[in-house]
């Protein structure tokens, strides 16, 4: 046995074998006792890092077997978190926050991976539920999960949540933090199990004073490292959400300047470009990404939204089914299909992908409009008033546009 293997040895036997779960919480009663309920049965002891809650969410945790820290909010969630990792006394720490849960199908896997293995770490799906189907990468929810099983929809993302307990493994970073940067040059494997992820159903990434507050988290970040790809990325996501696409643009070449072929990065810059009526810089940018990763949907999308700017229709519908090729289920990929047929006055065919996209998500408002305008233009008057009535019931503020669509017709 090599020197180091022996080191690593006592190193993971310093803690009883098992898992710990650490959470930061703030004003979760609503969701915190189902979370704790559903993941007890995995882990062996749980640490919750209260951040100043003045609901019932500290007297509910009392009532399991929680342990409560009390920290003193200072805008700092990493060092929230590692207040917690502190506080493990077991092997491995499972980090989960209130709105999030793990089906209790996949918990073998979770004890068969953590009992024999040689790494320091587990990269899981974060699955983020949203019935918001323009956001990237979203996918229809054809999964077996029940716990997604009321969305229409949810996108992936990477994130370690499982990892050993350890000094060297820590969270940086004010807002959105992670171990990743720690784990750098550690060793890791993809579990392939979803983080059940419901923060995102009700609308918060399009909350404005949400996104106002996590962009000045973002900043504190950009103070300490303005040489970080990750948080000059971020900076631009976080501006293209509140519509300022220019500072969106700005920080965006600073991120494709630290990380020039970042493919999310690039297709975020040509969509600012877009947003700000340069639409052929932007195709010559997504022509590019699309050539380093043809299976990378989104530069698709956006080139076919440039292109159905300059009204180079032809190009825009080639783009959209090379897109529609990899994700044949995208509603905001059918929706846009549709719109370019009813842009060249083809109501049958622009009916048929509205229908479509409302077969995968029946409630997507876009698509109803469009369906109604598409109808009301072929004449089918009595099936556009029963889309409309739908539209109505699930948006009295459209009721102006609806009577001037149909009584225009």
């Amino acid at each position: 046995m090599s020197t180091l293997t022996i080191l690593r040895y006592f190193e993971f036997m310093a803690y009883q074998h098992g898992i710990t779960l650490c959470m930061i919480v703030k004003n979760e009663e609503t969701r915190i006792k189902d979370c704790l309920d559903k993941i007890s049965a995995i882990v062996d002891e749980i640490v919750v890092v209260d951040t100043g809650s003045t609901d019932k969410t500290v007297y509910i945790c009392e009532q399991t077997s929680a342990r409560i820290i009390h920290y003193q909010w200072d805008n700092n969630t990493a060092a929230a978190r590692n207040a917690g990792l502190q506080q493990a006394s077991y092997e491995w720490i499972l980090v989960l926050d209130a709105d999030e849960t793990i089906s209790q199908t996949d918990f073998p896997k979770i004890k068969s991976a953590v009992t024999k293995t040689d790494a320091d770490g587990f990269v899981f799906h974060q699955r983020n539920y949203t019935d918001n189907p323009e956001v990237e990468n979203w996918k229809a929810n054809n999964t077996s999960y029940s716990e997604g099983s009321k969305f229409k929809g949810f996108f992936d993302i990477d994130v370690i949540r499982l990892f050993r307990n350890r000094d060297d493994i820590y969270y940086s970073d004010c807002a959105h933090e992670l171990v990743e940067q720690s784990m750098k040059h550690k060793p890791k494997k993809h579990l392939f199990v979803p983080i059940h992820h419901f923060g995102l159903a009700k609308g918060r990434v399009s909350d404005k004073e949400k996104n106002e507050h996590y962009l000045n988290l973002i900043f504190e970040d950009y103070k300490n490292n303005p040489n970080s790809f990750k948080t000059c990325f971020l900076l631009g996501r976080q501006y293209y959400q509140l519509k300022n696409y220019n500072n969106s643009k700005k920080y965006l070449a600073e991120a494709l300047r630290l990380r020039p072929n970042d493919l999310s990065a690039v297709n975020a810059f040509a969509m600012c470009g877009i947003m700000l009526n340069e639409n052929n810089k932007a195709i010559e940018l997504l022509k590019k990404a699309v050539k380093i990763n043809p299976q990378y949907e989104e530069p698709f999308y956006s080139l076919s939204i440039a292109y159905l700017n300059i009204n180079d229709i032809k190009s825009a519908m080639a783009s959209l089914r090379s897109f529609l090729k990899i994700n044949p289920q995208s509603v905001k990929g059918l929706n846009l299909m549709g719109h370019i047929y009813l842009k060249q006055n083809i109501f049958s065919m622009a009916e048929t992908f509205f229908k479509k996209a409302l077969k995968i998500h029946p409630h997507y408002k876009l698509s109803l409009g469009n369906l109604i305008v598409a109808l009301s233009k072929k004449g089918a008057f009595e099936q556009a008033q029963k889309k409309a009535r739908i539209l109505l019931s699930l948006d009295p503020s459209a009721k102006n546009w609806i009577d001037s669509m149909l009584n225009a017709t």
